[in-house]
């Protein structure tokens, strides 16, 4: 279980694809994996893995600068650091800031040691979503209590039972809150989910209420099986002066990141260009602070 480790059952939980904060690493990043009218324009990024403690310092600046509060940060450090110091070869990952022609298949050399517990069970890594949540959460309220939804099953486990993931009650709600996925029933219009997705999160009270600086993006999967729309991936962007600055974990077993963009727009292509959010005839939505982007 040292290698690529995420789970076969995720297959049958997500349904038809695997994307995103559960991507399975063997099969989800080759331009051959998916359809023709699918295939996405390689978008040059410049990013960093936040691989050392100048890279470090610098994220922290940034955050503090932005109103991310010091536990909040203190915690977002400690889920990089667990998850660098277990990559078997730390030379894949960047340490300062490079440009590379495309994100698809950056990190396929990447082996994660697990962690595991009694009994040699594998625990679930933080993802896209759990990563995002640190940042964010104390920008969000939400009100009433939902049963977790079998997307959000690897996040519920990690936020059970992966020590340096530390939830309140509180916490656990809003989380399931935020990211419950939506049904949609039989609706195919692009204009009409928007709005579904809308009434949902006013529905559970989902408010965000921030220095107008940073944001919360989600990227809004359709799952024809189940005719639901769920979140496959989540990132924080924070507006720095000239610069768009995107973070977030690439998946639940690929590095943290941190990129810059010149603009909003170049933040958008730059998340579209996931090879592995693809695969409905319902295109990814995007959703920035509970608007679309």
């Amino acid at each position: 279980m040292k290698k690529r480790f995420i789970s076969l059952a995720l297959t049958l939980v997500i349904g038809s694809m695997m994307v995103g904060c559960m991507e399975n690493k063997n099969n989800s990043l080759n331009d051959t994996n998916i359809s023709s009218q699918n295939q996405v324009e390689k978008i040059p990024v410049t990013l960093s893995n936040i691989a050392n403690k100048n890279m470090e310092d610098e994220v922290k600046t940034l955050l503090i600068n932005n109103g991310i509060s010091d536990e909040n940060i203190t915690t977002y450090i400690k889920y990089i650091n667990d998850f660098n110091e277990r990559v078997e070869d730390k030379s894949l990952l960047k340490v300062d800031f490079v440009t590379v022609d495309s994100i698809n298949g950056l990190y396929n050399s990447i082996i994660l040691t697990p962690k595991t517990i009694d009994g040699g069970m594998t625990i679930s890594e933080i993802n896209c979503r759990l990563a995002a949540f640190a940042l964010f959460k104390d920008f969000v309220t939400t009100k009433g209590k939902l049963d977790a939804d079998n997307y959000l099953m690897f996040d519920i486990e990690a936020i059970d039972s992966n020590p340096i993931v530390d939830f309140s009650e509180e916490d656990k709600e809003k989380f399931i809150n935020l990211f419950n996925p939506v049904d949609i029933g039989n609706v195919k219009d692009q204009k009409k989910i928007i709005e579904l997705i809308k009434e949902e999160l006013n529905k559970r009270e989902v408010n965000i209420e921030n220095n107008g600086k940073v944001s919360l993006i989600n990227i809004y999967i359709n799952d024809e099986f189940e005719n639901k729309m769920f979140v496959g991936h989540s990132v924080v962007m924070i507006e720095n002066e000239d610069e768009f600055i995107v973070l977030e974990k690439y998946s639940a077993i690929d590095p943290f990141q941190i990129s810059k963009f010149s603009s909003k727009e170049d933040v958008k292509k730059y998340l579209l260009s996931r090879n592995d959010i693809y695969g409905s005839d319902i295109k990814p939505i995007l959703f920035i602070n509970n608007e679309e982007l």
